[in-house]
C-alpha cells in the first residue's frame, strides 16, 4: 500500500477536535511520539538531502518501538517499510554501524481519528507548533493524484481547511530550517 497524505499548518487545533467530534470521527487516542531520524553519513543534514534518498526513523511511541525506512516517492507519498523492534538503543547502534547518523529528534504529541477511509492526525510538534494531517492508502501509484484531490476535498468541505494552509515540508525539514533561522 502507498500512504498518501497532506499536512496542514493550523493555529487552533482544538477547533479541529470539535469539528472531528461533530462529524463523528472515531478518536483512536493520543500518544507521544519521539522520532530519532537518521540520514546516510555522506549527508550532513537535511540542507543536503535530496528526494529519493533514504531516511531511517526509530519511533518510540509510548512503550512501542518501530523502525521505518522511507525511500523514493514524491511530494505526497513515500514508499515505507516498517517493523517492530524491541530495543531503540540497540537499533540505533545497528543503524550507525551501517553508515547512517542521527540528525535530529522529533518530539510530538499526536491525537488520531478515523473517518470513513481517512486517518486524521492532530499533531503538536515541539519547536514547530500544531499541524493536522489527513491520510489515505492506495494500492497503486496511478491513484496518488486522485487520492490527493480526495484529501483536499475532504479537508475543505468537512474540516474547513484551505489549500493555503498546506505544508509540503516534512517535520524533519521544518525543524532543520527552524534551527537555521534561530
Amino acid at each position: 500500500m502507498i500512504e498518501v497524505e497532506r499536512k496542514y499548518r493550523v493555529s487552533d487545533s482544538q477547533s479541529y477536535v470539535k469539528i472531528l467530534e461533530e462529524i463523528d470521527a472515531r478518536n483512536l487516542g493520543t500518544t507521544r511520539q519521539k522520532d530519532q531520524v537518521y540520514l546516510p553519513s555522506s549527508i550532513g543534514s537535511f540542507r543536503e538531502y535530496e528526494k529519493g534518498m533514504p531516511i531511517v526513523r526509530i519511533r518510540t511511541e509510548d512503550e512501542a518501538v518501530t523502525l521505518t525506512l522511507k525511500a523514493g516517492g514524491e511530494a505526497h507519498f513515500t514508499h515505507e517499510v516498517e517493523t517492530i523492534v524491541s530495543d531503540a538503543e540497540a537499533t540505533s547502534q545497528i543503524i550507525e554501524t551501517l553508515s547512517m547518523h542521527q540528525v535530529m529528534v522529533i518530539d510530538k504529541t499526536r491525537t488520531t481519528y478515523r473517518y470513513e477511509g481517512f486517518t486524521i492526525a492532530i499533531d503538536h510538534v515541539v519547536h514547530l507548533g500544531d499541524f493536522l494531517e489527513v491520510e489515505i492508502l492506495v494500492d497503486i501509484e496511478s491513484k496518488v493524484t486522485e487520492a490527493v484531490e480526495l484529501i483536499d476535498l475532504f479537508a475543505s468541505q468537512k474540516l474547513g481547511l484551505s489549500l493555503d494552509s498546506v505544508e509540503n515540508e516534512r517535520y524533519d525539514a521544518l525543524l532543520e530550517r527552524a534551527k537555521v533561522e534561530e
